[in-house]
C-alpha cells in the first residue's frame, strides 16, 4: 500500500529528526558521519552509500561508507581515482543540493554489484 503525500512527508521529517538527534549525540566526526549516512541512505530509499570529505586543495577522502557490495569494497580499485561527483564539486558546479548524481565510480566497478542496480548518490556541496 502506497503512502499518501502527507504520510511520506511525515516519514521523511521523522527520519530527519532522528538524523538531527543522532548528530547531536555524536562524540566525534567519524561517529557522526557513520550515523548520518545510515539515516540518509534510509531516507533516500537506497541500500548503499558513501561520503567523501573535501580536504586541502582538490583532494577528497572517503569518510564513511555503508553496505558496499563486493564490486566496490573499500579499499579496492573502485576507489583509486576521482569520480564525476568529485569533479562537479572541484569545479564549483556543485554549489547547492542537486537532484541525483550517478557516480561514475560505478561504471568501472567489476564484480558483484548487488544492491547497486541503478544506485544513485545525492550530492550537496
Amino acid at each position: 500500500m502506497a503512502l499518501t503525500d502527507s504520510q511520506q512527508r511525515i516519514a521523511e521529517l521523522t527520519t530527519l529528526n532522528e538524523l538531527a538527534q543522532t548528530l547531536n549525540r555524536a562524540l566525534d566526526l567519524r561517529e557522526a558521519l557513520d550515523s548520518a549516512l545510515l539515516h540518509i541512505v534510509e531516507l533516500m530509499g537506497l541500500s548503499t552509500g558513501w561520503i567523501f570529505l573535501k580536504g586541502e586543495g582538490a583532494s577528497f577522502a572517503l569518510a564513511a561508507r555503508h553496505n558496499l557490495p563486493p564490486a566496490i569494497q573499500y579499499p579496492g580499485p573502485a576507489w583509486n581515482d576521482d569520480c564525476d561527483c568529485q569533479e562537479l564539486c572541484r569545479s564549483d558546479r556543485l554549489d547547492k543540493a542537486v537532484n541525483m548524481v550517478r557516480c561514475s565510480r560505478l561504471r568501472s566497478a567489476v564484480g558483484d554489484k548487488t544492491r547497486l542496480g541503478s544506485a544513485r548518490l545525492g550530492a550537496a556541496a
